[in-house]
């Protein structure tokens, strides 16, 4: 064997054994390991996880995994293309785990990371979802409105992270998708263009369908906004958002009409309405008015 990659071997065995020793002191209840940091050999667990909620983060597809190594984690999640940074993965996975109740608001996370590819795990670290995400979003045990499907919520996020890297032919554009509490907003927006999905059925519609997100990237070249029903059926697209402002919401420099808009209806509705900056292409999730970042930020210069 390669004696550089046996050194990394035995590095790895050690933050893994240290990790259980720092949860085990820290009092955690769930120690996730961000798998696309290996390129390419599986990750098995040894016995000792066993008495700990055991969560793998990674962009593979989970049917392609090996049995042995899926066998060793209690939940799995996918991340969005948008998780490429240790952050942005770790906020998703966070969002995800919470939607599909797998954490609670009060849980301890002992977290394993390091490079994406690099085979090499360089990173441990501590952290209370109550203390990450309280000056965000409030958590609650039903981190959803009661409407959203979660795993309608988790394509939102999936398609709208596809549009912050992707673009569109190349080329970066902007996005926002207003999800849930339909009749509330209601009488928030107008259109702006003859809305596409008007008249088609609604399995025709439907944001789980695999051709859905092409078509959805495709209307994002329109101004305007998608609105989609929490069962995951899309109402309307080049949807303008008319609802008054709220004098508590106040976003951070660079972010322009498309997040202010995101903001303030999601502080009128129970809805959820995620932004995508063309300029930055950051995205971004509203709730109750509050903001989360679900990307690492540069605010280089204003949205149009």
């Amino acid at each position: 064997m390669d004696i550089h990659l046996l050194k990394t071997q035995e590095e790895n065995s050690l933050i893994f054994l240290e990790a259980v020793r720092i949860a085990e002191a820290s009092r955690c209840t769930t120690i996730m390991i961000f798998g696309d940091v290996m390129a390419s050999s599986p990750i098995i667990l040894d016995e000792v996880f066993r008495k700990y909620k055991t969560v793998l983060v990674t962009k593979r597809d989970v049917a392609t995994m090996d049995e042995e190594e899926k066998s060793c984690f209690t939940h799995i999640i996918s991340v969005a293309s948008l998780a490429s940074r240790r952050f942005a993965q770790w906020r998703s996975a966070a969002i995800v785990g919470l939607t599909h109740g797998m954490f609670s608001p009060d849980e301890k996370i002992c977290r394993i990371s390091g490079l994406v590819g690099s085979n090499r795990f360089d990173t441990l670290s501590i952290v209370e979802l109550m203390n990450e995400f309280n000056f965000a979003i409030p958590l609650q045990k039903d981190f959803l409105p009661r409407d959203i499907r979660p795993e309608v919520f988790e394509r939102v996020l999936s398609i709208s992270s596809d549009i912050a890297v992707e673009g569109r032919e190349g080329k970066p554009i902007g996005s926002l998708i207003i999800l849930g509490a339909i009749e509330r907003i209601r009488p928030y927006i107008r259109p702006l263009v003859l809305n596409p999905f008007q008249g088609h059925a609604e399995q025709d519609r439907h944001i789980l369908n695999p051709f859905m997100a092409e078509i959805i990237k495709e209307f994002s070249a329109i101004d305007g906004a998608f609105v989609v029903r929490g069962d995951g059926a899309i109402e309307a697209a080049g949807m303008m958002i008319q609802a008054p402002h709220n004098e508590r919401i106040s976003l951070p420099p660079g972010l322009g009409t498309r997040h202010m808009a995101a903001a303030n209806i999601s502080a009128i509705a129970d809805c959820i309405a995620v932004a995508v900056s063309q300029s930055t292409r950051h995205v971004t999730l509203f709730h109750h008015g509050e903001m989360l970042a679900l990307s690492e930020r540069s605010f280089l210069k204003a949205e149009i």
